[in-house]
């Protein structure tokens, strides 16, 4: 890939993709660095650290925020479906504007959160109320994005004749997400340290909702397939539009059943994002469990952390990038072996945070491993990702209309394994060794498993 600009595909395609991919790192920088925490901290204030009873539920503060990330990630799972029809019935572009201005109401939810946390007496169960409005958004933004995204990039390519490059734009892509995650990460947290997280929020909300009204204008929809209008879908003719929507997902389930090698390239993913699940959200609540005197929340030392981890993911996500994309060749073979290897790889610094873990004393020799651990893997994480977008598109045949359905049955099995590994993840004051080092040990053998499979078929 030389990089010339005539040889890339046209602004109608890039503008978008990356646009969308900075815009979303910038929020989720802003939030997944605050959220967590933020209940973690407003739970702890108003009952001074003992279980919390709300909806019936009795959970200490910690179990509390593994129940509301853990049911964010199952109901991104049983959106699927629902967001899926609606994707292939109406197109992959008003699935991408939907799931972006889901993302602006997700801010509004947090905003809330800010304002009954701060008020004089809060209570416990508007702050879980508001976390699982907060869960509800970002459940239907990633849902209408899952799949869609990927396919409308896919399939624009193809249409332009550029499909070889896919796996250039969608590595490039993530470049510019882990870039502006790093700037979303210092306005979240130096929002928070400064006392106005609140305005940070508002910041993102107002970010989200004009990149709606920009994408609604500029981005060309999938020229080569016919979708319906919305008037059509919630007119007299919605029996008809459902039913084609029916016959779609039959076939794009009919070309997942026909394609063994992507329950393997799913169910790795699957492990994959547990993993992630579990590193980006309970780093920061075993970092002050389990070294309460040594690594305070919300500190200047915090903000040094925060930014030294995404710009490990960062540089990791250029370099492993490149590589991928390096004239060793872009797709195929070249990319199964280099998953595998960046997998196994990425997979040792998780030994090393459970053995420290597992460790009864704490030391600061301890501390020191924990985060060159962390800073590790989040320096693999960067390329993972890239990497696991190319390959599940290596196995699907180019000008599919059901591509976005066959991502959204993948995305069903990543959410449903990813929930179930988090909510487990979490105990009552620290998180359990045992759901670190599981969605590891599995994400090991479906790795060999994948690479054995993806080979073979890549050679008959």
């Amino acid at each position: 890939m030389t990089g010339k600009s005539q040889s890339l595909p046209s602004l109608n395609i890039r503008l978008p993709v990356y646009s969308v991919r900075g815009i979303t790192g910038f929020s989720i920088g802003v939030y997944v660095t605050t959220y967590a925490l933020l209940i973690l901290e407003s739970l702890t204030q108003i009952n001074a650290g003992a279980a919390v009873a709300v909806f019936g539920l009795r959970l200490y503060p910690l179990q509390w925020v593994g129940f509301c990330i853990a049911g964010g990630i199952l109901l991104i799972a049983l959106l699927e479906v629902p967001t899926g029809i609606l994707a292939d019935s109406l197109g992959r572009k008003f699935a991408v504007v939907m799931s972006v201005g889901c993302r602006s109401v997700v801010f509004v939810f947090l905003w809330l959160i800010c304002r009954e946390a701060a008020s004089a007496n809060p209570q416990a169960h508007l702050i879980i109320l508001y976390a699982l409005g907060f869960e509800l958004a970002a459940g239907f933004a990633s849902a209408f994005f899952s799949g869609s995204f990927l396919a409308w990039v896919v399939d624009s390519l193809e249409a332009e004749g550029k499909g070889p490059l896919r796996a250039f734009i969608i590595a490039r892509s993530w470049v510019y997400y882990w870039a502006l995650l790093i700037l979303g990460s210092l306005l979240g947290i130096g929002s928070k340290l400064a006392d106005f997280i609140q305005y940070s929020y508002i910041v993102g909300f107002f970010l989200e909702s004009g990149l709606a009204v920009f994408l609604w204008f500029t981005m060309q929809e999938n020229v080569q397939y016919q979708f319906a209008s919305a008037s059509q879908v919630f007119s007299t003719k919605y029996r008809k539009v459902f039913t084609e929507v029916a016959e779609v997902w039959k076939k794009g389930i009919k070309i997942l059943i026909k394609t063994p090698e992507l329950w393997f390239v799913f169910i790795t993913a699957a492990a994959l994002r547990a993993v992630l699940n579990v590193v980006t959200w309970l780093w920061p609540v075993i970092g002050k469990s389990r070294f309460p005197g040594q690594l305070q929340q919300f500190s200047k030392e915090w903000v040094i952390l925060v930014l030294a981890f995404s710009c490990c993911t960062l540089i990791g996500n250029y370099l492993l990038s490149n590589w991928l994309n390096s004239k060793r060749g872009v797709g195929g073979a070249h990319v199964v072996w280099l998953t595998m290897i960046v997998n196994l790889i990425a997979m040792i610094p998780i030994v090393f945070i459970a053995v420290v873990m597992s460790l009864q004393d704490t030391p600061f020799a301890q501390l020191y491993v924990f985060l060159v651990a962390i800073a590790a893997f989040q320096f693999f994480k960067g390329g993972l990702l890239s990497m696991t977008d190319t390959i599940q598109n290596e196995f699907i045949a180019a000008n599919t209309k059901e591509r976005s359905t066959v991502l959204s049955l993948g995305g069903i099995i990543q959410n449903g394994v990813g929930a179930i590994l988090v909510f487990y993840g979490v105990g009552s004051t620290t998180t359990n060794l045992v759901w670190w080092l599981l969605p590891a040990l599995v994400l090991v053998g479906m790795t060999l498993l994948q690479t054995f499979v993806c080979l073979r078929k890549l050679a008959s």
